[in-house]
């Protein structure tokens, strides 16, 4: 790649996490660590013999690279242009993460690209992120054109655009260095270009001229609908979102620029505590991390307008029940602006998303019902300690509490224990059991979804009661399971009002019973049979 070839019309797909080792941490000022080549480079100021960019595609389909490190203490060429690509023109690099990454470099330092710019063509970075576990780091007077997804964004006028892309980097400069300068949370410099629908959350930003949350400095490019939450510039923490001078004297955010760089609402929900009181009109936020191309639920208490290219979202039509799948589908799109305090299914392709809007009078989450299913939004953590039978969800790839879960992300599954957090929604059914049947013909299709089954009649009288006289009759025990090798099995979650009716029924009709019980013990411990 650096000896020249540029892979122009070329695409790269990565398939699985790329994960370097390292010996250093990624927040380790005294790091000297460098066992990463960035992908593109300037050696020289000849752009036919020292300028060697990717011109490809490179499609990280939602992946994560991490445990890079870089150390360039000079102020040479190969000292500069350094991240996960050195170098990009006329080339696109997308749906990509860097995280638990340092990266020490001179000028055009970024990310996720040191150098992105187009040539009578087009240069693309979209829908990319840099974790809150990355530092870009000068150790180098004079050190510019440091940015949290690229050091510096230039060509023709809307040739080159970032979009889509979070960053909660932390930027930071040797004590001593003078001379440093154009450091952003999104982009260090901007010589030309589009910045649209990019997010810094949580950014450190050093006091070097020319510095801001999303651009440290802005020329002429075109920004549209970029937000920052919590980050720091310096010591200031409001209007910082991009300057043409010095930070203390010329900031620039929502007072000249309400589409290009402002803050979040001040009122941010929050993903792990109850959604607080919000007074109708009260403007408030909401960031949440999504995986890509993975589905989802949000239930949001203001009417949302969705921004171009995070995904499609779709109103709840019900469950297939034979294949334990929602329904998601071009014919249940939902209509925009999304209605406050609805449910909504999400098909995110893109991995961060701030929801921001205006609450209404009323901020009561809602549900939906399409038979036997309803799906209800939530504003507050529910946790169920024990086996609710009857609810079903999105897995989030984490067990409650934080573990790792083997279940893919975005599966359709029914809940055993566990929780889901506010904003998000779920789903219940009055005949929760595994999908292998269809809910609403429950009792024709229970052959195919249980394993085995059967009635125990117990050698042992129960004392019971028929109208005013006590009786002196057998107990029979229910036994279903279901299993795949008989090796193991668990009891099969027959809903209460079917347990009810059958029991019901197995008393009026059957002479001589007059107690009926469910067995739910799993194998093992206990056998399938009653021997």
């Amino acid at each position: 790649m650096n000896g020249g070839n540029t892979y122009s019309g070329k695409f790269f797909k990565m398939t699985a996490d790329i994960a370097y080792t390292y010996t250093t941490a990624w927040d380790d000022a005294t790091s000297t660590e460098n066992k990463y080549t960035a992908i593109g480079c300037k050696l020289g100021s000849d752009s036919y013999t020292d300028h060697h960019p990717f011109s490809g595609t490179f499609d990280g389909d939602g992946h994560t690279v991490s445990g890079i490190r870089i150390y360039k203490s000079g102020n040479a060429w190969t000292d500069s242009f350094q991240g996960l690509f050195g170098y990009v023109k006329n080339g696109t690099v997308r749906n990509v993460t860097v995280a638990d990454a340092r990266i020490t470099g001179d000028q055009n330092v970024g990310g996720i690209v040191g150098d992105a710019r187009n040539m009578e063509g087009t240069c693309t970075i979209e829908n990319c992120h840099v974790l809150g576990n990355v530092a870009i780091h000068a150790v180098a007077d004079y050190s510019t054109k440091h940015g949290g997804i690229a050091g510096a964004l230039g060509g023709t006028l809307g040739g080159t655009t970032v979009s889509r892309c979070t960053s909660a980097v932390t930027l930071t400069v040797k004590d001593g260095l003078t001379g440093c300068e154009s450091f952003g949370g999104i982009v260090g410099a901007c010589t030309g270009g589009t910045l649209r629908n990019n997010i810094a959350i949580g950014c450190t930003v050093p006091a070097v001229n020319l510095a801001g949350a999303i651009i440290g400095y802005n020329y002429v490019a075109t920004t549209e609908y970029n937000y920052y939450s919590n980050c720091t510039v310096g010591s200031n923490t409001s209007n910082i979102g991009y300057a043409w001078g010095d930070i203390t004297t010329d900031p620039e955010d929502a007072t000249k620029h309400p589409d290009g760089a402002v803050p979040l609402a001040a009122t941010m929900l929050s993903e792990t505590a109850a959604m607080p009181a919000l007074s109708s009109g009260e403007k408030v936020a909401f960031y949440r991390e999504f995986t890509w191309g993975k589905a989802s639920t949000i239930c949001l208490p203001f009417d949302y307008t969705p921004a171009a290219g995070i995904g499609t979202f779709y109103e709840f039509a019900g469950v297939n029940a034979e294949k334990t799948e929602v329904t998601m589908e071009a014919a249940n799109t939902a209509a925009t602006p999304l209605t406050a305090n609805t449910p909504y299914l999400f098909m995110p392709t893109t991995g961060a998303v701030v929801f921001q809007g205006e609450a209404g009078a009323s901020t009561a989450a809602g549900s939906a019902t399409v038979g036997d299913w309803q799906f209800k939004g939530t504003y507050e953590t529910i946790e169920w300690s024990s086996d609710p039978l009857t609810i079903y969800g999105f897995a989030s790839g984490e067990a409650y509490g934080g573990a790792t879960d083997d279940t893919e992300v975005g599966t359709f599954i029914r809940v055993h224990t566990g929780g889901i957090r506010p904003l998000r929604a779920y789903d219940c059914t009055g005949m929760g059991f595994p999908c292998a049947a269809d809910p609403r013909v429950m009792a024709t299709n229970l052959y195919d979804a249980i394993w085995q089954a059967g009635v125990i009649l117990l050698p042992v009288r129960s004392v019971g009661v028929m109208g005013d006289e006590r009786t002196y009759e057998n107990p029979v025990a229910l036994r279903a399971v279901v299993s795949t090798d008989a090796m193991t099995a668990d009891w099969f979650p027959f809903p209460y009002d079917f347990l009810r009716d059958v029991s019901n029924e197995i008393i009026r009709k059957v002479r001589g019973v007059n107690r009926v019980v469910y067995d739910i013990s799993s194998k093992p411990p206990a056998t399938i049979e009653w021997e």
